[in-house]
């Protein structure tokens, strides 16, 4: 994919200490930019992430042994209707 991109003078500037600093080109500092800015955001909204962001584990209570004796905290009153 070819891009073509227009920068402040701020950013132009940087790019062009970059580039004598590493010795790299343009197109390969935008590549690493990008990719290294693709990884900080996906690790930022994986699942796991964003549920313990949102602050939701943890806020329930309940008996500690609950995930083994679930069946006797339910109440099973439509357990022989139809589903819905």
């Amino acid at each position: 994919m070819r891009v073509n991109a227009r920068l402040s003078p701020d950013l132009s500037q940087k790019l062009l200490q970059l580039e004598q600093a590493t010795g790299k080109g343009t197109s390969e500092l935008l590549r690493e930019a990008l990719t290294l800015y693709y990884q900080q955001w996906a690790n930022s909204h994986n699942s796991t992430t964003l549920i313990q962001q949102s602050g939701l584990i943890g806020i329930g209570e309940a008996d500690p042994d609950l995930s083994a004796n679930y069946k006797q905290s339910l109440r099973f009153d439509d357990k022989n209707t139809p589903d819905r």
